[in-house]
This record gives C-alpha cells, structure tokens and sequence, in this order.
C-alpha cells in the first residue's frame, strides 16, 4: 500500500532540536540503573490458548525456536497493562493448537533496553496478544537471570562429540 521510500537528509546546523523542560534527563543519582547488556532473563510459563471462537487464530503457533525463527507476541498482565515483548525459546508441545495447554521457556527480549518485566513474577497471570487480539491466558512458573545467552548454551551443546550428547 505505501510503497514509497522516505529519505532523510541532514545538513549542517539543522539537526538541533530544543528539548521542553519535561523530558530533561533526570541528575545523575537520581536514574535508574539498567541492566547490563549480558543479563538475561527468563521464565517458564503454562499457556491455554483460546479456541479459534474466541481468539480468531486459526493456525497453530510455533513456539519453539528454530535458528533464528522465534515466535514473539506479547505478554499483557491486567487489561491496561504494558506490552512486553517476549521470544520464546521452547515449548510442550512445540505446536500449540487454538483450544490447546501447554508450557514453555520465554526471554524477555527488551531488558537491555530499559522495559520493566516486574510484573511478570511467578503465579501472576498475564494474555498473550498478537496485535490487540489476546490469542492466550498464561501463568508464570518460575522467573530467573543468567548471564549466559542460551544460544550460546545450545551451541556449545551441539559442538559436542554425539556421545556426549544428552537425550
């Protein structure tokens, strides 16, 4: 539909702008402290993914990740909560049918950029949307951090020798 190309051009002197009083960063003691780069966080999390009636979903979500293909929605917790945006990493069953349960391993995919993923603590209900259509109702089960990316993780264990590998 909107086909065309947007070109930006810079030139001297017009990328300047007067930033109002209240968007000012706050002093230095006064931030917040983000997290590293290298902190991850995860969950494990139980889905029931609502009937095709309700949801409007017709095909089953792939929610284990394969390579770099990962299925990543949004988490909502209460109806006027923040988005969060999610990656999920493995599932059971890795084809989640509309109308099926299930659990699965999710990072949250924004931490390094600053996205408060507090809400999201075990036993704490949340949706699942695609969009604004809620497709699914979750509960947290655990909640945890790592400094090791499981990419990283799943890599090292490929690289073993296949009677190292478990099953």
């Amino acid at each position: 539909m909107f086909k065309k190309a947007i070109t930006l051009m810079a030139f001297k002197g017009n990328c300047t702008a007067r930033v109002p009083r209240a968007f000012k960063k706050p002093p230095a003691g006064e931030r917040g402290v983000l997290p590293t780069p290298s902190m991850h966080e995860y969950a494990e999390i139980f889905l029931r993914w609502l009937p095709t009636a309700e949801s409007g979903r017709t095909t089953p979500a792939f929610v284990r990740a394969d390579g770099s293909t990962m299925y990543r929605p949004h988490f909502r917790v209460g109806p006027t909560g923040e988005f969060l945006g999610v990656a999920f990493l493995d599932g059971d069953p890795p084809l989640a049918a509309p109308g099926s349960e299930g659990s699965a391993l999710v990072e949250f995919i924004y931490v390094s950029t600053g996205v408060d993923y507090t809400p999201l603590q075990p036993g704490v209900s949340f949706d699942v949307l695609e969009g604004l259509r809620v497709i699914a109702r979750g509960t947290v089960r655990r909640r945890w951090q790592s400094d090791a990316d499981w990419r990283s993780q799943r890599l090292r264990q490929n690289q073993r020798a296949p009677d190292e590998r478990e099953c």
